[in-house]
């Protein structure tokens, strides 16, 4: 009895140590300030490009080019997404960095922080989306050495165990549908932003067009939901 208890005691030991003398952590606290960083510069890379977009749909839409604006209207959209995913990613790199004892003193997945758990299983899914950051990979890497293959497996699948948000799985899911109602919330939305540049378009004609256009979806939608 006395020697299984002690034997207990020696593994839980040696767990410890091997948790507290870590050999990456340094390496992943590093790899995640240069994550945040080149992040930093992608997102104002990527709203660039919407804000540029939006205009160029304010513009069509004044010269009564209505199916080339929808076309890019449902690119804007998973932009936008992909900009929200940006942010999601630079929430879940600080939690890492502010809850990082954990990490370092855990080599056991499950024995994490659920907050813990899920900020990695979003960057380790992030990582196999976002080619244009590279740092996440290395992230992907370095927690897949940390807590095992099936962690990750699970998470960049999206097996049922998986823990990564649902707005995280929208926002980088590349086979996802633009709902009709989504591209006339961005519609109307731009047509209020740019309501001087749209004075001819609402003279042109095209706006009677473009309530049909709506008409038509909402009438999809409901019988859709009927």
């Amino acid at each position: 009895m006395k020697s299984s208890k002690w034997s207990r005691v020696l593994r839980a030991l040696l767990a410890r140590t091997k948790a507290s003398t870590w050999r990456k952590a340094s390496n992943c606290k590093d790899v995640i300030k240069q994550a945040q960083l080149h992040l930093t510069i992608q997102k104002a890379r990527k709203d660039s490009i919407i804000r540029q977009s939006r205009a160029d749909i304010a513009q069509l839409l004044q010269n009564g080019q209505l199916d080339q604006a929808l076309a890019r209207v449902e690119r804007l959209y998973k932009d936008q997404n992909i900009l929200a995913a940006y942010d999601q990613v630079k929430d879940f790199c600080e939690r890492i960095i502010t809850k990082f004892s954990h990490i370092c003193k855990q080599s056991d997945v499950q024995s994490l922080p659920v907050d813990v758990q899920q900020a990695m299983a979003n960057l380790m899914f992030a990582a196999s989306r976002c080619g244009e950051l590279p740092e996440l990979h290395l992230l992907r890497c370095i927690f897949r050495d940390r807590y095992g293959c099936e962690f990750e497996i699970a998470n960049v699948e999206l097996r049922h165990e998986n823990l990564v948000s649902s707005q995280m799985k929208q926002n980088l899911c590349t086979y996802y549908v633009v709902p009709d109602d989504e591209k006339l919330r961005l519609i109307r939305e731009i047509t209020g932003e740019h309501t001087l540049l749209l004075l001819g378009f609402r003279d042109s004609g095209q706006s009677s067009k473009m309530q049909c256009w709506y008409e038509q979806r909402a009438e999809v939608m409901e019988l859709g939901y009927a």
